[in-house]
């Protein structure tokens, strides 16, 4: 009844006002209370919960401001003096000498702030100087695998280890303790992930499982990308450039097998197959030399120079004038010593077996010849015996 009285109360102001065609202030502010009082009815949940939130922040920004984290801080900073700065500390320096930084002065340092830990290795200096403007590039990167494999979630773990080119920048030195070190932790029972394009760091790292006393098991991998854009992994397999002379072999040996016998002879196809063919054999008689032939004294992709491994070396015009001709032959093939004018019939199957077959005895009798020229040697090498009078 109340409103209904109200309404009509309402109904009969608004009839004088048509009529007198005046303005009631007092009844346009009442209007906009009412429009504003039906917006905030639709809202309501929101508003509230929007004001709930507010104050849940004003609670937590005075519940911060009275919280002392100096006692937190002092507690934490005394725990980690007794129970953490010690051995990392040490474990730093310690990775630190295996991958040859010892030249560098550092300044291990900690603190705390706002009850958490933080660790520093600053240059040890009499000024303020920043480590990226006094290390090179390969010293810097030497000093983070050295934190890396000495912090606590690395050197107390016996998960898995995973490095992308870790030896980016390094010189040849450097490369060979990262590898020893990556050895020895994988030689400890943890598993080492390794992904590199660096070669030489590969022979390194191969070399180093190898030279353990108890061997270090290795798997090498090949990623090669397909023609969909996807990776393609070989197990057990290595690039063509790192591969030995028997491997290689055995590679030339599946491309020749996979060339169909009915291509049109000279055609372009057969052309193309035999470039490939015999572009990776000339390649194999550069390596065949330098493994075969030189005893790997000197390789390509490794550091040192093998002086001991001159004993089975014996290399006389025979050889050299099969080398010179074979590698002659195969650098037409492959396009690699052809003038634009020069034209080459391409060749058949048999002829490309021939010239393979031709490799293969070169390296089966000149191993034979290695090792009867290191028997000799070594004879060589012993003082003669006293004759009994």
């Amino acid at each position: 009844m109340k409103l209904s009285r109200t309404a009509g109360q309402y109904i009969t102001r608004a009839e004088v006002l048509e009529q007198e065609g005046g303005i009631d202030p007092a009844l346009t502010a009442l209007e906009a209370e009412l429009r504003d009082r039906e917006a905030l009815a639709g809202a309501i949940e929101m508003m509230t919960a929007r004001r709930n939130g507010l104050a849940d922040r004003q609670r937590y920004i005075a519940a911060v401001a009275a919280l002392n984290t100096r006692p937190i801080s002092r507690l934490a900073t005394a725990l980690r003096g007794e129970l953490v700065t010690p051995d990392l500390s040490k474990r730093i320096v310690q990775e630190i000498s295996r991958l040859g930084l010892d030249h560098v002065p550092l300044r291990f340092t900690d603190q705390s702030a706002s009850g958490k830990s933080f660790f520093e290795l600053a240059l040890d200096s009499a000024g303020p100087a920043k480590k990226q403007t006094v290390l090179s590039e390969g010293e810097q990167r030497a000093l983070a695998i050295a934190c890396f494999l000495a912090d606590p979630h690395v050197s107390e773990s016996k998960g898995a280890i995973i490095v992308d080119d870790p030896v980016t920048s390094l010189d040849h030195q450097r490369i060979r303790r990262v590898a020893n070190r990556f050895a020895d932790v994988a030689a400890s029972g943890r598993q080492v992930v390794i992904f590199t394009h660096n070669l030489l760091f590969y022979q390194e790292v191969i070399r180093a499982c190898a030279d353990r006393e108890a061997q270090v098991p290795v798997l090498p991998c090949l990623i090669q990308q397909a023609e969909n854009g996807f990776g393609l992994v070989s197990v057990d397999d290595q690039p063509w450039i790192a591969k030995k002379v028997r491997e290689r072999e055995r590679s030339l040996e599946q491309a020749l097998k996979a060339i169909p016998n009915d291509l049109v002879p000279d055609s372009e196809d057969l052309r193309m197959l035999a470039k490939q063919f015999y572009t990776d054999l000339r390649e194999t008689w550069e390596r065949a030399v330098e493994e075969v032939v030189l005893g790997g004294v000197v390789e390509r992709f490794g550091t040192d120079v093998k002086t001991l491994s001159l004993k089975m070396v014996d290399f006389d015009d025979t050889d050299y004038r099969t080398v010179f001709f074979a590698m002659k032959r195969a650098s037409e093939r492959s396009g690699h010593d052809q003038a634009a004018a020069k034209q080459i019939d391409a060749p058949d199957k048999k002829r490309m077996e021939a010239d393979l077959n031709e490799l293969r005895e070169f390296i089966a009798t000149h191993r034979k010849k290695a090792e009867a020229a290191s028997k000799r040697r070594k004879e060589m090498e012993q003082p003669p015996k006293a004759i009994m009078a």
